[in-house]
């Protein structure tokens, strides 16, 4: 009894923690790309925020 509940705790644990490091990747990575475009592109920021989401979207907002 103790063993299947300590297995599935572990399961929901392992799971949670997947789905939460999956959740941070997807959140952060455009930050960690605004970043790096601001690091190596001696720019201002909304320069590069424009080039970012340029890139991003596939064109003007009104197509």
């Amino acid at each position: 009894m103790w063993s299947l509940l300590l297995w599935t705790l572990l399961l929901v644990a392992g799971l949670g923690g997947l789905a939460g490091w999956l959740a941070w990747f997807w959140v952060t990575r455009p930050v960690r790309q605004l970043t790096a475009l601001v690091a190596t592109d001696s720019q201002d920021s909304i320069h590069a925020i424009k080039a970012l989401a340029g890139a991003n979207s596939g064109g003007e907002p009104g197509e």
